[in-house]
């Protein structure tokens, strides 16, 4: 139980930190929290890092939205030359085949809008979608096949480094989607010269992650 803003007596909950950190810390209004809890100072946030942009070995998103701005519509060619891909392709064979061309990887995902946004990776542009009235391709995450040979330090693009590399590319597509639904957290603990961070898609979770520091 959280008995002071300072201190804690017995093991405290998931359940129980949340509430505190909602309501007591103001978290749920403000997005942001700063308290100490037996001898940690936890410093909560919404978080701005967005996984597709500051993650140096992400692929581009090549977007089709024409009412959001998030990701690219231009990609270099060979000659390295900014080529606008929504105005040089009328379908999505057409789009294929200049990635193709072009020297790219890439993987269709799944544009789902009903509220919130979400995002998924495709196996390919013949995959079943998630509703066929709210669901559309949104665009193809890519990248220069010599950049992932570089990135993944090997010479040749195998299925099995592909098949891994697209796995990845999902798990940077779920982060997307809470980014861009403004639902994921970022937590900051010191005490003493130690420190840690954990990025977060719920204050659940982050929570999850601060508990052992509490209950020791």
């Amino acid at each position: 139980m959280i008995k002071t803003y300072y201190k804690i007596e017995d093991e405290v909950t998931v359940e129980e930190l949340v509430s505190f950190i909602s309501h007591e810390k103001d978290f749920c209004w403000s997005n942001y929290a700063n308290f100490t809890l037996n001898g940690y100072e936890f410093t909560l946030s919404r978080s701005d890092y967005n996984p597709l942009e500051d993650d140096s070995y992400a692929p581009k998103l090549l977007s089709f939205s024409k009412k959001y701005t998030y990701g690219v519509k231009e990609l270099r060619n060979k000659e390295g030359e900014l080529i606008n891909i929504i105005d040089e392709c009328d379908d999505l064979d057409e789009v294929e085949s200049w990635l193709e061309k072009n020297d790219y990887v890439y993987a269709p995902f799944e544009k789902y809008e009903h509220g919130l946004i979400a995002f998924r990776l495709l196996t390919d542009k013949y995959s079943n979608l998630t509703c066929r009235f709210d669901s559309c391709i949104g665009g193809y995450l890519v990248m220069k096949k010599s950049d992932l040979r570089e990135f993944r330090n090997v010479k040749k693009l195998t299925d099995k480094v592909l098949q891994k590399e697209f796995a990845y590319w999902n798990s940077l597509l779920g982060s997307f989607t809470n980014y861009i639904n403004g639902s994921q957290y970022e937590a900051n603990i010191e005490s003493n010269g130690f420190y840690e961070s954990y990025f977060a898609n719920s204050l659940e979770e982050l929570c999850e992650f601060i508990l052992p520091f509490l209950n020791k």
